[in-house]
C-alpha cells in the first residue's frame, strides 16, 4: 500500500517486490537490473526486504540485495486530495570495491498488483507513447493518460504488441524495441524506460517517478521547488518530502505514546491508525482500498472505537454525523453505505440487523471519551429511532407461531430475526451476534436518554434490554439443549461452534454473563485446540485473523497465557511482517492462489487495536483497569511498558510499569480520574507479600490485583523470595 495521504480516494498500491500499481486497475511498474550480462529481477534477490519509516510509518521501502548492487524502492504520495502524485524512488547503490555499470529498466506491463482471485488480474494497454522531456520531465502516456513521468531524463523507452511478445523478451537481452509510440496492436501493449548506470565502489544513483492519480501533473512542480521559483534535485526532493510525511504522520497517530518490550506489538498498533486513516474515501470509514471500498457501520463502529482508544477524535465524528444522516425515517441504520453517501443496495442489505446497536453504540462511545453532549443531543433521535426499529423487528419472533414447523420452535422466540451481518451465513441465520450488539444498544440508549434527561425513554431502554436478555439467554439454553452441543453456539439453526463471534459479547457488548460458564469455558478451550493445530509444521488451511479480537476474551477469562500464544501467531501472520498487516484472509501457504480480500485490511487491524489496548487499560463499573493482559515480559524486558497520554472514558492516564528481581512499580500521571478508582492486574503470578502507595502500607489487594483511589500516584508491590 502506497498512499500516504488521509481519506483520499485514489490509493496506489506497492507489492512486496517493489512493483507499483498507481491508480485501481491500472497497468504496473516493475524494475528490473541489467549486469554482468544477466536480467535481474526481485526472485533474484539474495535477500529480500521490506521496511517502513520508523518501523510503523505508511512509508514502504523494498530492498533487493543482489550481491555486487543493492536496489532500494521507496513509494510515497503526496499532493492535496484532488491533485494527488504518487513518487517512486529507485536508488542503486554499489557494494563494491571495483565499478559497476548495465541498466536499470522501469517495465511498464498489462497487469495488476491484484491477481484474477482477487479481482484484478490484466489491465489493457492499448496505446502506449512516450513524450521526450524538455522544461518537463519525460511522459510516458498509458492509454492517452499520462502516467508516469520520469524525473530523472532516461535513456532510452521502447514498446512493443504482446504478439510479439512481452517487453521482458527485450530486456532479457539488454535492449529496447524501437517504437516510442503504438496503437493499433492489441490490448496488452508493454515498454520500458532505460537509465544507464556506471557506478563507482559506495556509489548510488537515483531516479524518481512520478505517477498522477487525479490526471493532474502540476503539483510536480511543487515537488521539486526549492524557493524563489528554484528546482532542487529530485533526489533530493524525495528526500525533503519523505521527511514531511514521515513528521505530518508523526502528528497524526503518535497521540497517544505505547512503548513496550516487543517493538512489533506496540509498532503493529500504530500502523493500523495510519492504514485506518489512508483506507478511508472521504467521511467514509471503510476496510479496504481496493476489495471493500464501501463504509459498513459493522466495521465502521469497532474502528471508530479504535481510533477514539488512541486520540484520533476527528475524523470519527465526521463518520458518524455522515453516517447518521442517513438513517432511515423507520429507523433502520442502513448496513452499508457507498462512498458517495447513497445507501448500498446489495444483497442482504436490508437484512443485517447488528447495525441497530453498533449504531447506538458508535456515538455513545464518542460522548464516553469527548464528553461532548451537544453531539449527543443532536443524535439521540436517531438513536431512539434505532432502537425503536430493534423493537418493530424483534416483534417477528413473539409471534405465537413463529417458526412453528422447525423442531424446538421455541429456541427462537423473542431474538433477532434472521440476517446475514454475521457474514457466515447464507441464508440468514438467527445469528447471536445481532443479539450482542442488540443488547449493547440498548444498555447505551438507556446511558444516553440518561445524561439528556430522557427519563421515559431510559426507562423504556431497561425494559426492553432486560426482555431481549432473557430471551438471548434462553435462547442459548435450548439450542445447547437441542443439538446436544457442549460450547457456546453462533446461531440458534446450526448450533456450530463460533468462538470469534461470541468474543463480542466480552468487548464491546459487556454480556459474558449470560453465556453458561461450562459451555462458555469448552468454546474457548476447542478454539485454542484449533490455535494449537495451526502452529504445527504440517497445518494447511486458512482462516480469517477477525480472530484478533478473542485476545479479549482469553484476557477476560483469566487465561492470559493463550492471549500471549494467540497474540505471537497472530503477528507472525502478518504478510509482509515488516509492513504490519494483514489480509482478511490468512493462508498457511502465503503463494496459495487464493481470495485474501484487500490488505491491509483495517476491520482486521483495529479488532488489534482494540485488543492491544483492553490488554493494557479497559473501563469497567466506573473503575481504570490496568495490565489487565500484560504478560509479564512486558513489565521485566527492556524499559518495561510506558504509556502517555492514553485516552479512556475518565480522561488522560499516563502509566510506567517496570519489575526488576521481586519487585514491581507503576507509576501513574495524567488528569483521569476514575470515580471508582484504579484496579492494577499483576503481571506477576501470585500475591505479593508486601505492597505500597505513594509511600504508604496498602492492604486493599489480592492474588489478583490491587485497588486503588483516582488520586494514586505510585504503587510498589514485592513478592517474597523463592
Amino acid at each position: 500500500r502506497v498512499d500516504n495521504r488521509p481519506a483520499t480516494d485514489m490509493e496506489s498500491l506497492l507489492d512486496e517486490y517493489g512493483n507499483l500499481e498507481p491508480l485501481i486497475g491500472s497497468c504496473s511498474l516493475m524494475p528490473y537490473v541489467f549486469s554482468d550480462g544477466k536480467l535481474l529481477s526481485a526472485l533474484d534477490a539474495g535477500k529480500l526486504t521490506q521496511s517502513m519509516v520508523n518501523g510503523y510509518l505508511p512509508l514502504p521501502a523494498v530492498t533487493w540485495d543482489l550481491g555486487a548492487l543493492q536496489l532500494e524502492v521507496e513509494a510515497q504520495t503526496s499532493g492535496n486530495t484532488e491533485d494527488s502524485i504518487t513518487y517512486v524512488r529507485y536508488r542503486l547503490s554499489n557494494k563494491t570495491q571495483t565499478a559497476q555499470k548495465g541498466r536499470l529498466y522501469l517495465a511498464i506491463r498489462p497487469v495488476q498488483i491484484n491477481p484474477p482471485w482477487q479481482y484484478g488480474g490484466l489491465s489493457n494497454i492499448q496505446s502506449l507513447e512516450f513524450v521526450p522531456g524538455g522544461d518537463w520531465p519525460a511522459t510516458v502516456k498509458v492509454n492517452g493518460y499520462e502516467q508516469f513521468l520520469s524525473l530523472m531524463p532516461p535513456d532510452g523507452f521502447g514498446a512493443r504488441a504482446f504478439d510479439s511478445g512481452d517487453i521482458v523478451r527485450d530486456l532479457l537481452k539488454d535492449r529496447l524495441p524501437p517504437a516510442r509510440k503504438l496503437d493499433n496492436a492489441g490490448d496488452l501493449l508493454s515498454g520500458a524506460l532505460a537509465y544507464k548506470f556506471n557506478l563507482k565502489p559506495g556509489e548510488s544513483k537515483s531516479v524518481v517517478i512520478a505517477a498522477p492519480l487525479h490526471g493532474k501533473k502540476e503539483g510536480i512542480s511543487n515537488f521539486i521547488k526549492k524557493g524563489f521559483g528554484n528546482t532542487t534535485d529530485p533526489d533530493d526532493a524525495f528526500t525533503s518530502k519523505r521527511n514531511d510525511l514521515r513528521n505530518g504522520w508523526l502528528e497524526r497517530i503518535n497521540k497517544v505514546q505505547i512503548d513496550l518490550p516487543d517493538p512489533a506489538v506496540a509498532n503493529t498498533m500504530k500502523s493500523q491508525l495510519a492504514y485506518i486513516l489512508i483506507n478511508q474515501d472521504g467521511l467514509a470509514i471503510q476496510p479496504g482500498s481496493r476489495n471493500y471500498d464501501r463504509a459498513w457501520m459493522r466495521d465502521g463502529c469497532l474502528t471508530s472505537a479504535a481510533m477514539l482508544r488512541m486520540g484520533i477524535v476527528e475524523p470519527v465524528r465526521n463518520y458518524l454525523d455522515w453516517y447518521a444522516e442517513r438513517v432511515l425515517p423507520d429507523g433502520l441504520v442502513p448496513p452499508i453505505l457507498n462512498n458517495d453517501g447513497t445507501i448500498n443496495g446489495g444483497f442482504g442489505s436490508n437484512l443485517e440487523y447488528d447495525s441497530q446497536g453498533e449504531f447506538v453504540y458508535a456515538i455513545m462511545e464518542f460522548y464516553r471519551f469527548t464528553g461532548d453532549k451537544e453531539f449527543l443531543q443532536k443524535h439521540f433521535d436517531k438513536i431512539h429511532l434505532a432502537l425503536q426499529y430493534l423493537v418493530k423487528i424483534r416483534e417477528q419472533t413473539l409471534a405465537p407461531d413463529y417458526m412453528k414447523d422447525d423442531p424446538c420452535p421455541e429456541r427462537y422466540t423473542g431474538i433477532l430475526p434472521p440476517s446475514f451481518s454475521h457474514e457466515g451465513y447464507s441464508p440468514p441465520m438467527h445469528s447471536y451476534w445481532d443479539d450482542f450488539f442488540a443488547l449493547k444498544g440498548w444498555k447505551d440508549g438507556k446511558e444516553a436518554a440518561e445524561i439528556l434527561g430522557r427519563n421515559d425513554v431510559a426507562a423504556w431502554a431497561d425494559e426492553q434490554y432486560k426482555a431481549l436478555r432473557q430471551s438471548v439467554k434462553s435462547s442459548i439454553e435450548k439450542t445447547i439443549a437441542f443439538k446436544r452441543i457442549n460450547y457456546i453456539p453462533g446461531c440458534a439453526e446450526k448450533g456450530d461452534p463460533d468462538a470469534t463471534s461470541t468474543t463480542i459479547a466480552f468487548f464491546p457488548c459487556e454480556e459474558q454473563d449470560i453465556l453458561p460458564a461450562k459451555e462458555l469455558k469448552n468454546t474457548y478451550d476447542q478454539y485454542y485446540n484449533v490455535v494449537l493445530k495451526r502452529t504445527r509444521p504440517n497445518w494447511n488451511d486458512r482462516f480469517t485473523p477477525y480472530e484478533i479480537r478473542n485476545l479479549s476474551a482469553f484476557v477476560a477469562l483469566g487465561q492470559k497465557d493463550r492471549a500471549e500464544v494467540l497474540l505471537n501467531f497472530l503477528l507472525g501472520c502478518r504478510r509482509p511482517a515488516a509492513w504490519n498487516h494483514w489480509g482478511e484472509v490468512v493462508l498457511s501457504d502465503v503463494r496459495m492462489g487464493s481470495y485474501i480480500g484487500d490488505m491491509p485490511h483495517t476491520w482486521v487491524g483495529s479488532g488489534y487495536v482494540n485488543a492491544i489496548r483492553g490488554m493494557l487499560a479497559r473501563e469497567a463499573d466506573g473503575k481504570l483497569v490496568l495490565l489487565r493482559g500484560a504478560p509479564e515480559f512486558w513489565v521485566r524486558d527492556g524499559n518495561g511498558i510506558r504509556i502517555e497520554s492514553l485516552p479512556t472514558y475518565f480522561g488522560l492516564v499516563d502509566m510506567k510499569a517496570r519489575a526488576t528481581g521481586h519487585k514491581l512499580t507503576v507509576n501513574l500521571g495524567g488528569n483521569a480520574k476514575p470515580p471508582q478508582g484504579f484496579e492494577i492486574r499483576w503481571p506477576i503470578p501470585g500475591a505479593p507479600g508486601r505492597v505500597s502507595v505513594d509511600g504508604y502500607k496498602w492492604t486493599d489487594f489480592d492474588d489478583k490485583a490491587c485497588r486503588l483511589p483516582a488520586m494514586a500516584k505510585e504503587v510498589i508491590a514485592e513478592w517474597a523470595k523463592e
